[in-house]
């Protein structure tokens, strides 16, 4: 029986989810950077789901090592579901799109917003909004889907208070897809439309009432740059330079849609698109100033990856006939091989850091105790490597994979000067991470053991 050219798209995609889950059991241990090894950690120790300042969607970053705690896999095992776990969320919206809802390019969507645009970013996976434009895909896959039902209507308002519960950034992204919408049914789905207003309604005055310092603090510092901020001509020429370096790619897609949209006379597409990017481009250099390229700033400019990829998925891939189709999945995979080896290359340098924390961890084990401190200027080796508060949190999951031997958990001289930790710290207490100081018994023991001793500071 002769297959048609769907057969061969999809077993694209599924290949290019495999390299993707092959990256996951890679550079698991190089995944628990930042706010990965802080959440895992939490999970571990409790045994339950951990959420930070009210974003429930990270719920589902953590369903695999939750499980995994709860069956007493080694941590191992846990950490590396957990690598997976990332991954493998996005190829389960890819199945239901695509078997379900039979939506032919959703897959290169969540493909292509895995990798364009990011490179230290793959190594703190968790991220709220990476998970919230991953329900959003889904979202817009149900709501262009033909003869909805009432299920359909009840799961577009589950998905979308979900999506909501994501990263801030998720409101606009979310905006942007409602407006493409309503360009091409209008006021044929004003009930859901008028139902996405309230839920945006309610969830903005719960998160408004339960907002933590963290993001008063974020909130407080774009009012900030808003009016003191330099956005000269300089600024302007900078960061024309930092989107040609890193986000060429990006760059190229929207040519292309412009383009697209342009011959195809939709003014009125072209319009909101390059006023959308433009609105989002400005208010996350409201949000970023400046252009040191890292894992945060990876994140914050994710919108704009988001909102590239998504328009030139579903407005010039799903409307090319099957022979174009295939030409751009060809081109999309090519794009995909040089992402993921800028990806593999920044992974090195993770490495490295990983290797460092593993020998500090070694040495650490031939002196008495379990804590440490280490002067930060040791931990540098060169201009790529990234220290990070979670390393308390990260040398002892680093040292749990060795269950034979003691935990241990390093610190840093500036973590320990932070808040007076010095101080405060009593003997039978660790640092879990510069800002929270926690008893030695509270951890979960059957992954890791503390004594009640003093840290000790490392010398050379």
């Amino acid at each position: 029986m002769k297959k048609d050219s769907s057969y061969y798209l999809d077993l694209i995609i599924h290949l290019l989810f495999f390299i993707l889950f092959i990256f996951s059991i890679v550079f698991f241990k190089e995944r628990l950077f930042s706010d990965s090894g802080y959440y895992i950690y939490r999970v571990i120790d409790s045994g339950g789901f951990a959420i930070g300042l009210n974003r429930f969607i990270l719920l589902f970053s953590q369903i695999l090592p939750v499980i995994a705690v709860n069956l007493g896999l080694s941590l191992k095992s846990i950490l590396i579901l957990y690598s997976i776990n990332h991954v493998l969320f996005f190829y389960i919206l890819f199945l239901i799109s695509r078997y379900i809802y039979k939506n032919k390019v959703a897959g290169l969507l969540l493909i292509l917003i895995q990798t364009i645009g990011i490179q230290s970013g793959f190594f703190t996976p968790m991220f709220e909004l990476y998970y919230g434009a991953g329900f959003l895909i889904l979202l817009d896959v149900i709501l262009y889907k033909e003869n909805h039902k009432l299920i359909d209507f009840i799961l577009l308002i589950i998905i979308t208070l979900v999506a909501l519960t994501s990263h801030p950034f998720t409101y606009f992204l979310f905006g942007f897809i409602l407006l493409f919408h309503f360009i091409k049914y209008r006021w044929q789905y004003i009930y859901y439309y008028l139902a996405a207003i309230v839920l945006v309604g309610i969830v903005y005055v719960f998160k408004k009432y339960t907002a933590s310092d963290y993001e008063q603090s974020k909130t407080n510092s774009i009012i900030y740059l808003l009016h003191n901020g330099v956005y000269d001509v300089q600024y302007l020429k900078s960061l024309t330079i930092f989107l040609l370096q890193y986000y060429k790619e990006l760059l190229v897609l929207m040519l292309i849609t412009t383009i697209v949209f342009i011959y195809k006379k939709e003014y009125l597409k072209t319009l909101l698109y390059l006023i959308s990017f433009l609105f989002l481009l400005i208010l996350i250099n409201l949000s970023y100033y400046g252009f040191e390229h890292s894992r945060y700033q990876e994140q914050v400019y994710f919108p704009l990856s988001f909102i590239v990829v998504y328009t030139f998925i579903n407005y010039v891939v799903k409307n090319c006939n099957a022979k174009y189709q295939i030409s751009i999945y060809l081109f999309s995979s090519i794009l995909f091989y040089f992402r993921i080896n800028e990806i593999r290359i920044s992974g090195n340098s993770f490495t490295e850091r990983v290797d460092k924390m593993e020998q500090l961890i070694i040495k650490c084990r031939t002196l008495n105790g379990n804590k440490f401190i280490v002067k930060i200027n040791d931990l540098v080796q060169n201009n790529e490597f990234e220290i990070s508060w979670s390393i308390p949190m990260e040398t002892m999951l680093l040292s749990g994979l060795t269950p034979n031997e003691k935990t241990i958990t390093i610190c840093t001289d500036d973590d320990m000067d932070t808040n007076d930790n010095k101080l405060k710290l009593k003997p039978e207490e660790y640092l879990m991470r510069c800002w929270d100081i926690r008893e030695d018994k509270s951890v979960n023991k059957k992954y890791f053991h503390l004594e009640d001793t003093e840290y000790i500071l490392l010398k050379d």
